[in-house]
């Protein structure tokens, strides 16, 4: 959907049909990822190499606390952030997808539990050794894309990383 004139009304659409698209879906790999839950196994995998050789050669962050943002069921949290992260904080607008997530990754590894937003989230500053964001940023307006980075920023520790992956189609 293209949002060419700006307004609250239209903005508040853009947002409510993301959400009740997501509230509507299957809390199951194959619910989030729209049928093709064949690609999963290779996403992880390819996700925890990334990020391990990330963490070795590019940016040494920390190992502390990162936070999901659109965690969904978890299935990044569990399968990639448990091996690189002592606490991971959850974050997903959908209580059916923050269930599925809060029984799936480890009870020890959950730091805090945030339903809410992209848009809507404004870190403490100086908290996160990384922000995580994986196929969300897309349901973002424009603006609302850059006010969020900057608040990510600053919610950065020192030698903090945003791993922001996102999908791209030559079509469609």
């Amino acid at each position: 959907q293209e949002l060419s004139q700006k307004t609250e009304n239209n903005e508040l659409e853009w947002y409510t049909k993301a959400l009740d698209y997501w509230k509507s879906s299957e809390a199951s790999v194959n619910g989030v990822l729209g049928g093709f839950e064949d690609v999963s196994p290779g996403d992880l995998k390819e996700t925890l190499e990334f990020m391990r050789e990330a963490q070795r050669e590019i940016a040494p962050f920390g190992s502390a606390r990162c936070i999901d943002c659109g965690c969904g069921i978890g299935r990044v949290t569990a399968a990639v952030l448990v091996h690189l992260f002592d606490k991971i904080d959850l974050m997903e607008p959908c209580s059916n997808l923050m269930d599925k997530a809060k029984t799936d990754v480890p009870a020890g590894k959950i730091g805090e539990v945030r339903l809410e937003s992209l848009q809507n989230f404004h870190p403490e500053p100086k908290s996160y050794d990384c922000i995580f964001i994986q196929w969300a940023t897309l349901y973002l307006t424009d603006d609302d894309l850059i006010a969020c980075w900057k608040r990510c920023q600053a919610g950065l520790k020192e030698n903090g990383i945003i791993f922001l992956k996102e999908n791209v189609t030559s079509s469609g």
